[in-house]
């Protein structure tokens, strides 16, 4: 037979607060703090959600977004994969100088192809590559 304190009760056996545990709902107990104070390296802050390029002329989104409005508002044949997304996986790496070379081009072509399509027009640039009669594989 057990004997017990009749004082003690078992809501005293949860509120011993243990040092190597750390309290609820701490940074470090939520992950946002090194539980280990000999941890080496600098913290570096979280990247921004959308990164941006700090290449003044390389293609940002707000770039691409112009663009794929630009390329709607014409009254020209337009590729599907003619997205924001697409162009800035697409022509990534060329600058805002490069996509004022394809509105012209594509005002010239009369049509506005695949973004790999422009790709190789910009990097060639040919705007017969544009006017290509074969169909674009990537849709």
């Amino acid at each position: 037979m057990i004997h017990s304190d009749p004082n003690d009760t078992q809501s005293t056996l949860f509120d011993d607060d243990f040092e190597d545990e750390p309290k609820p709902n701490s940074p470090e107990d939520l992950g946002l703090a090194a539980p280990n104070p000999n941890a080496y390296g600098t913290p570096r802050p979280e990247p921004e959600p959308l990164p941006e390029n700090f290449c003044r002329s390389a293609i940002q989104p707000d770039d691409a977004r112009t663009f794929v409005d630009w390329v709607n508002e014409q009254e020209l044949p337009v590729h599907a994969a003619v997205t924001v997304g697409g162009i800035l996986v697409g022509l990534s790496g060329l600058g805002r100088n490069d996509l004022k070379w394809l509105c012209r081009a594509i005002r010239q072509a009369g049509r506005a192809p695949s973004p790999e399509r422009m790709r190789r027009a910009v990097m060639s640039h040919d705007v017969a590559v544009l006017r290509e009669d074969q169909e674009d594989q990537n849709v």
